[in-house]
């Protein structure tokens, strides 16, 4: 079966390890790209393999208890376990023109996920909303204009780097940038492929 594969490919990674074991009471859930499961805040899970985007509302949301050489808290693991016999929904994004959201549903209010994709030579615009954002370019490449809201900053991943808004500067794959609360943005996709 799927679960004892996982056994031994777990195993081999970690032999001997007691969290081999997780493999055979928890959920199994294997995702198609695109996808997305929500779970409850300090609701134990663990990613195995693939690529994929974790966003987190505030909980303890490193437990570690197995499979790790790093420190082991099975108490805390243990006081955070659930006993639902449930598998996670599948979540699926709703799609508007460009942009794809994941909407997790009304428990969650910390944050919301956004796929956007636009195709070659297009722009999209992205409205100023209340809370920062936080984005990151898996593919392609593109010129953003920051909105007009004075003394707001869209800052890449590099600090020393920070842009000022009425800026236009590049955006490559692989780049990470937070904008702030309130300010807007425009992309316009520069490259030969679709922006991710």
């Amino acid at each position: 079966t799927e679960r004892q594969a996982l056994v031994l490919e777990l195993n081999e990674q970690y032999p001997g390890d007691v969290g081999i074991l997780t493999a055979m009471f928890l959920n199994l859930v294997s995702l198609e790209p695109g996808e997305g499961i929500v779970l409850a805040a300090n609701e134990p899970h663990a990613y195995l393999a693939g690529e994929c985007v974790e966003c987190m509302a505030t909980s303890d949301n490193v437990i570690r208890a197995g499979l790790t050489p790093k420190f082991k808290d099975v108490p805390t693991l243990i006081d955070n376990l659930t006993y639902n016999n449930v598998k996670p929904t599948i979540l699926r994004p709703e799609a508007v023109g460009a942009m794809r959201t994941y909407n997790p549903g009304p428990d969650f209010d910390e944050f919301e996920v956004r796929d956007i994709r636009v195709p070659a030579g297009a722009t999209h615009d992205g409205d100023p909303i209340e809370g920062g954002t936080i984005m990151l370019i898996f593919e392609g490449e593109a010129t953003c204009v920051v909105g007009s809201t004075e003394d707001l900053e869209l800052i890449p991943d590099e600090p020393e780097k920070g842009m000022y808004a009425n800026t236009t500067f590049e955006m490559k794959k692989g780049e990470v940038y937070f904008v702030g609360a309130n300010v807007g943005y425009s992309m316009e996709n520069t490259g030969s492929g679709e922006l991710r």
